[in-house]
């Protein structure tokens, strides 16, 4: 289907018969499922579209009323609904409180524009490598929808890790849900490697900000042993990830992005030495802002489809 510019008055007319319409049937006591999901995309999308200022002179509608937006898609991943949603929702929740607050968090330190804190983690008391929380805040020169797209694929984090030596798919829980394998490289031949199998979750909860949680998962029910060979440890992400919302300086091309870690590292590592690993971690939100700036993407033109376009994929405008 073609491609078709509206101005933003007929949308905003089309926008108003719809609800019209929806409150007509309401009255009748008859309300198409579709015709409900449909007014609530539009409206959705109007708003990030608005918010965005990107309805002035045209709005670009593409096959009908379905739109290829991170927002929209990212939106309906709220709440999750497959096996994992409890223990999902209950990671979500740890983040966003973690994010949205410093009360009770001790800064540790500023440097490149990210500020990293810690926080004691109640009943994680006994267990040494694992009792503290660390989180880093920065501001990304990427809207929040778009980094939030970016970073959907986990390949992508070999690009600014650079200590991640393999990222294997183990299983595609769904559309917004996968369970990884990963290996990390070790900086020296005295501490053995560490691998990592877990459970990643990417959402936009009710709030506007988007979420990319990670929890440690049992590996049993894909073969893989604990740890998989002798030569790797297996650590534990008890909690971890990304909160991504807008920047607190209304740059609509920018954003805040704040990376949350509470893991164990296993093994016989000394506490100090997990605690000096961890307090580093958070630094990832300057690798990622490296990256993206190096990417020199036009985020007024953003064409999510064509950013992770595989080189054997056939091009395609959105």
């Amino acid at each position: 289907m073609g491609t078709l510019s509206l101005p933003v008055q007929v949308v905003e007319r089309m926008f108003s018969a719809l609800r019209e319409s929806s409150k007509q049937i309401h009255a009748e006591e008859v309300i198409p499922t579709y015709l409900v999901e449909t007014i609530l995309q539009f409206a959705f999308h109007l708003h990030e579209a608005e918010r965005m200022g990107l309805l002035c002179p045209a709005v670009v509608l593409c096959r009908g009323l379905k739109w290829p937006s991170p927002e929209r898609e990212a939106f309906k991943s709220y709440p999750p609904r497959n096996a994992y949603a409890g223990q999902i929702m209950t990671k979500q929740k740890i983040m966003l409180n973690a994010e949205g607050s410093n009360d009770g968090w001790e800064k540790t330190y500023t440097k490149h524009g990210v500020t990293v804190r810690r926080q004691k983690v109640p009943g994680f008391e006994k267990r040494g490598t694992a009792n503290e929380m660390f989180k880093g805040t920065g501001i990304i020169n990427a809207p929040a929808f778009a980094l939030f797209h970016m970073l959907s694929d986990a390949q992508v984090k070999h690009e600014f890790v650079e200590h991640v030596e393999t990222i294997n798919l183990l299983e595609d829980v769904d559309n917004d849900t996968r369970v990884v394998h990963e290996i990390y490289k070790t900086p020296t031949r005295w501490v053995s490697q560490r691998e990592f199998v877990f459970l990643t979750h990417k959402c936009r909860v009710p709030d506007g900000r988007y979420v990319l949680v990670s929890c440690s998962l049992n590996s049993d029910s894909w073969g893989i042993a604990t740890p998989s060979t002798k030569k790797y440890v297996r650590g534990e992400i008890i909690t971890g990830g990304f909160v991504i919302g807008p920047d607190p300086g209304g740059d609509p091309m920018k954003c805040k992005a704040t990376y949350i870690i509470h893991q164990d590292m296993n093994g016989s590592l000394p506490g100090f030495i997990c605690s000096m690993i961890a307090k580093e971690v958070p630094m990832t939100v300057w690798d990622i802002s490296q990256w993206v700036d190096k990417q020199n993407i036009d985020f007024a033109t953003y064409n999510c489809r064509k950013f992770h376009q595989h080189p054997e994929d056939s091009p395609t405008d959105i």
